[in-house]
């Protein structure tokens, strides 16, 4: 495998990807306040990002297992 994981990625998907991120954790942050301020468990309620971040991983493992693997040496060497 590459050193880049995305490397068969498209630009404009990994732009997308990266707005999708990006939303996510502010989406995040907002329901951490919003939890905290409204039930006051300030105490309890980091474990918000500890859930978001295993929710993060999952979705990207099955975004990169549906990526298409790139070409191995094989692959070119049959063309």
């Amino acid at each position: 495998m590459s050193k880049d994981k995305y490397a068969t990625e498209d630009p404009r998907m990994k732009e997308a990807r990266s707005a999708l991120e990006g939303g996510f954790w502010l989406l995040v942050v907002a329901t951490y306040l919003i939890i905290s301020f409204v039930f006051r468990i300030w105490h309890f309620s980091w474990i918000i990002f500890i859930i978001a971040a295993a929710i993060q991983q999952i979705v990207r493992a099955i975004y990169l297992y549906r990526l298409p693997s790139p070409p191995t040496e094989e692959d070119q060497n049959e063309s």
